[in-house]
């Protein structure tokens, strides 16, 4: 039971860790994007 506990604690974590890598490579091409005008329509389909 504690084996399985541990397993999925550290699921969870590297989830985690995922999902915030995501958010700022998210971030990171929103804001590298800003300046052109022609990747304006991409801008608003990621919001």
């Amino acid at each position: 039971m504690k084996h399985i506990n541990l397993e999925f604690d550290c699921q969870r974590k590297v989830s985690k860790e995922v999902f915030r890598f995501f958010y700022y490579s998210l971030y990171f091409l929103k804001f590298f994007m800003y300046n052109k005008m022609q990747w304006a329509d991409i801008e608003v389909w990621l919001i």
